[in-house]
C-alpha cells in the first residue's frame, strides 16, 4: 500500500483529522447535536444571521477534544518508522482550540503548530507553514479535504476513490497512501443486532391468544409488523451506540462495537440508521394506523431512553417493561384482538421483575468491584436490598395476574378445547422465574434474562412445557 519513502522532509500531520481513525469533525458535531442541540442550532442561525461562515461559528462553541477516540494504528506504525530514520514530524492543529496530544503520539513528534483562531482554512495556513519550512514540506491529510497548497508533497488518507482522485488533482508526488478501512457484513450484523429481534416476536403472542394465526390475510400482517419493528428496532440500536460512543470507547468490551472503534464511520451509520427509520414506518403506515402509533411511541421512549432516562433509577426499568408491553399493544392492533387489561398489566409486571433482575446482577457485581456507585445507571451498591424486593415481589404480581387473566378471561371466552391445560403456563412461569432470581442473586446470570434463556437448556425445556400445554389447550 506504501510506497517507497524517498523523500526527507519534515512531515506535518493535520491533527487530530489525520490521526483518528473516524470522521472527526463529523463525529465531534453529531455528539454536540446529541448533547447541545440548542446551542449548535443557535451557532448555525448566528452564522447565517451575521454572514460569517458555519465553521467559524461552530468553532466558538464546540469544544473538542480526542477523547477515547480511534488512532490510525497504519499512520501511526508508518510515523514511527520515519521518526526513526530521523526525520522531523509536526502536528498542525487547525482546530483553532487547544488540543491534548494522546501519550502514544508524543513520543513521535517534534512539535504541535497551532493554526489561529477561529480556525483558518487550509489555503489561508498554507503560507504559514511555507514560512516555517522554507525548505519544503510533506503534508499529511485526508484526501477529501482541501489540500491543493499545502505542501510540495503529500501522504493521503481516505477511501480507494477518494486517494485516487486526489492524487490525480493535485498533481503532487504522494508519498505514501493510507486507505480507511471498509466494514464488512459482520461489523453491519454486530451495529444493527438482527439477533435482538427475537424480542419482537412479542408481537405474536396475541395472533396465539386469539388464534388469529388461522387467517392468512392477518398472519401476513404479522410478519409484516414483525419486519417493521426489527427494522425500526435495529434503527435504534444505532442511534444508541451514537449516542453513547464515548462512553463505549472508555468500556473494556464496549469499545469493540463497529462505532466506538471507528470500523462503521458515524455519518455512515446515521444515514443508514434514518434510512431504517423511513422504510420501517413508512411499512407500519401501510399496516394499521393503531401498529403505527404505537411503533412511534416505541420509537420516541427509546430514543428518550437511550438520551437520558437510562441514567435515572427505576425510571429505566419501568421504561424497558413499557417498550416489551409496546411489543404486545402492536400485536394486538395487528390482529383485530381485544386490548385485554389484564394482559398488558402482566407484561408491565413480568418485563418490569426481568429488568429488575438484570440491574439487581449489576448492582451485586459492583459491590463485588468494591466499586460505591453505577453512575452511569444511577443506583448505588447499597440499592441491592431495594431491587432485589421491588424485582421479586413484581414477579409474584405478574403470576397473580396471569392468573386472574385465565379465570377471567382465558377460559370463559370458549376459544380452547380443554383450557385446564392453560394451568400449567403459570405454573411452570414461577418456576422460571424463581431459577432467574436464583441465578441473578447468585450473581451466576450475567447477561440479560431473555437472552440467557434463548441458550440456557432448563430454560428451553420450561417453553418447550408451556408451548406443548398451551397447544393441548387448544
Amino acid at each position: 500500500m506504501n510506497r517507497p519513502v524517498t523523500f526527507g522532509l519534515p512531515l506535518v500531520v493535520s491533527f487530530p483529522a489525520a490521526v483518528v481513525a473516524t470522521p472527526w469533525r463529523q463525529e465531534i458535531l453529531t455528539q454536540e447535536l446529541i448533547r447541545r442541540p440548542r446551542a449548535i442550532i443557535a451557532s448555525v442561525w448566528t452564522a447565517i444571521r451575521d454572514r460569517m461562515s458555519v465553521q467559524s461559528a461552530l468553532a466558538r462553541t464546540i469544544a473538542p477534544e480526542i477523547g477515547a477516540a480511534p488512532l490510525r494504528r497504519d499512520l501511526l506504525a508508518w510515523l514511527a518508522s520515519q521518526r526513526a530514520r530521523g526525520r522531523e514530524i509536526y502536528l498542525y492543529n487547525d482546530t483553532g482550540r487547544e488540543l491534548a496530544v494522546p501519550d502514544e503520539i508524543t513520543p513521535l513528534v517534534s512539535g504541535v503548530i497551532a493554526a489561529e483562531a477561529p480556525a483558518l482554512p487550509h489555503t489561508s495556513a498554507c503560507g504559514r507553514l511555507q514560512a516555517l519550512f522554507p525548505s519544503g514540506f510533506t503534508y499529511v491529510g485526508h484526501a477529501a479535504d482541501n489540500i491543493e497548497e499545502m505542501g510540495a508533497k503529500v501522504v493521503l488518507l481516505g477511501s480507494r476513490a477518494e486517494v485516487d482522485s486526489a492524487a490525480k488533482r493535485l498533481g503532487k508526488d504522494v508519498e505514501a497512501e493510507f486507505l480507511d478501512a471498509r466494514p464488512g457484513w459482520r461489523d453491519w450484523l454486530r451495529l444493527l443486532r438482527p439477533h435482538h429481534w427475537s424480542k419482537n416476536v412479542l408481537l405474536f403472542v396475541p395472533f396465539l391468544l386469539e388464534q388469529s394465526w388461522r387467517t392468512p390475510s392477518v398472519l401476513l400482517n404479522g410478519l409484516l409488523g414483525f419486519i417493521a419493528l426489527g427494522i425500526v428496532a435495529s434503527s435504534t440500536y444505532v442511534l444508541n451506540d451514537m449516542a453513547d460512543i464515548e462512553a463505549d470507547r472508555r468500556h473494556w468490551s464496549k469499545r469493540n462495537r463497529p462505532l466506538a472503534s471507528g470500523v462503521i464511520p458515524l455519518p455512515l451509520a446515521g444515514m443508514v440508521a434514518a434510512t431504517g427509520l423511513a422504510l420501517g414506518l413508512s411499512i407500519a403506515a401501510t399496516l394499521s394506523t393503531a401498529f403505527c402509533v404505537f411503533l412511534l411511541a416505541y420509537l420516541v421512549l427509546t430514543l428518550g431512553y437511550s438520551l437520558g432516562l437510562k441514567r435515572i433509577a427505576l425510571l429505566d426499568v419501568a421504561v424497558i417493561a413499557a417498550l416489551f408491553t409496546l411489543r404486545l399493544t402492536m400485536g394486538i392492533s395487528l390482529a383485530g384482538a381485544r386490548y385485554s387489561e389484564w394482559l398488558l398489566t402482566f407484561a408491565l409486571m413480568f418485563f418490569l421483575s426481568l429488568a429488575l433482575a438484570k440491574r439487581h446482577g449489576e448492582v451485586l457485581a459492583a459491590a463485588n468491584a468494591e466499586s460505591h456507585s453505577l453512575a452511569h445507571r444511577g443506583y448505588a451498591v447499597s440499592d441491592a436490598p431495594l431491587t432485589l424486593a421491588v424485582g421479586t415481589a413484581t414477579a409474584i404480581a405478574s403470576l397473580v395476574i396471569m392468573m386472574i387473566y385465565l379465570v377471567e378471561e382465558g377460559f370463559p371466552q370458549g376459544s380452547y378445547g380443554v383450557p385446564e391445560w392453560l394451568w400449567a403456563v403459570p405454573a411452570v412461569l414461577s418456576l422460571w422465574l424463581g431459577r432467574i432470581w436464583l441465578l441473578v442473586h447468585r450473581q451466576q446470570m450475567h447477561d440479560d434474562p431473555i437472552a440467557f434463556a434463548l441458550r440456557d437448556p432448563p430454560s428451553l425445556a420450561m417453553g418447550m412445557a408451556m408451548a406443548v400445554a398451551f397447544a393441548l389447550a387448544v
